[in-house]
């Protein structure tokens, strides 16, 4: 499986993967930005009723949210959430390539594989040489750093 990989890969010794405290506080920050902007939205959507429970609608928005925000951020020129631009990092293909917003997209739903299997599939991220968690070994994708 390494040797298929090494033929894939264009030149990953060139690459600096983003380590798993990186990407951490990168989620956290991406975190708390969809948060607020959640709780904003289904707030004027939904009313007052997501303060007091029994609405679930406010999990729909926030995974709408989460799938257009991480889209169009790691697909875009920049090929990195804000939080991984705070940090430093970029979302590249295994080949060196900016992702289409199709495996940005898919990239993003691959997460919630990761984070179902009791965030193992995040986890994995610490102990790869390249520093793949679940979802980007999915997606085909490297989390490197750009400076």
């Amino acid at each position: 499986m390494e040797q298929i990989l090494d033929q894939v890969d264009s030149h990953p010794a060139e690459y600096i993967y983003g380590g798993f405290w990186e990407r951490f506080i990168a989620a956290l920050i991406d975190g708390l930005l969809l948060g607020v902007i959640q709780l904003a939205l289904s707030y004027f959507i939904l009313g007052n009723s997501i303060f007091y429970g029994g609405d679930y609608g406010s999990s729909g928005i926030g995974l709408l949210i989460g799938l257009i925000y991480h889209t169009y951020f790691i697909s875009s020129e920049k090929q990195a959430t804000l939080g991984k631009q705070a940090m430093g990092l970029k979302v590249i293909t295994t080949k060196g390539e900016r992702l289409t917003p199709l495996n940005a997209g898919g990239r993003f739903c691959a997460t919630y594989l990761s984070l179902f299997i009791f965030l193992i599939g995040y986890i994995m991220a610490a102990f790869d040489s390249r520093k793949q968690a679940l979802h980007d070994k999915l997606a085909s994708t490297y989390v490197i750093r750009v400076s």
